[in-house]
């Protein structure tokens, strides 16, 4: 990302292609999606989706962990988005339909009573997974995602993740 003058931002070719659909092997242009989800890592701690939500022009922090993270912390770490994805659907000259939107940094907020919030440490990164198949399924994550399944939740994504490097 470089400057151009105190109002311009460009971001570079390769970051653009992301918003193409052109960057991941499996990925598709941005304006064909509703949402989309990005993992993010809160100081090298604990693991959270973060849910673009392009219709609504807003960002949701899917975190099943609340009290892993301070909300000024998490601020700090999800505010950089809430400028740079209305910039990048700008300069992609896709987005023309959102308006006004470029122009102001969207709003974010964080999930409460999403789901049961772990109370041990190191299952932030299954639980945020499992979150964000749920939520793209627009499926309920009440009692789905415990402490208890978390094993199992485990054992399924290496399983999945084992077929995958095993698919010509």
């Amino acid at each position: 990302m470089t400057k151009a003058g105190t109002s311009k931002v460009f971001f570079d070719k390769d970051l653009m292609n992301y918003v193409d659909g052109k960057k991941i092997q499996r990925g598709r242009p941005w304006r064909t999606c509703k949402r989309l989800y990005i993992l993010v890592n809160v100081a090298k701690l604990h693991w959270v989706a973060l849910v673009v939500d392009l219709q609504r022009c807003s960002l949701v922090v899917l975190d099943s962990h609340l009290s892993a993270t301070m909300t000024k912390t998490m601020g700090e770490v999800i505010l950089p988005y809430c400028s740079m994805i209305p910039l990048m659907l700008k300069q992609s000259g896709q987005f023309k339909h959102l308006g006004e939107n470029f122009t102001r940094k969207w709003m974010w907020t964080r999930t409460k009573d999403l789901c049961e919030q772990t109370m041990e440490g190191g299952n932030c990164g299954v639980y945020m997974l499992k979150l964000m198949e749920l939520h793209i399924m627009n499926l309920s994550m009440k009692g789905v995602i415990t402490d208890a399944t978390m094993v199992y939740h485990r054992s399924r994504y290496a399983v999945e993740i084992f077929k995958q490097g095993m698919d010509p």
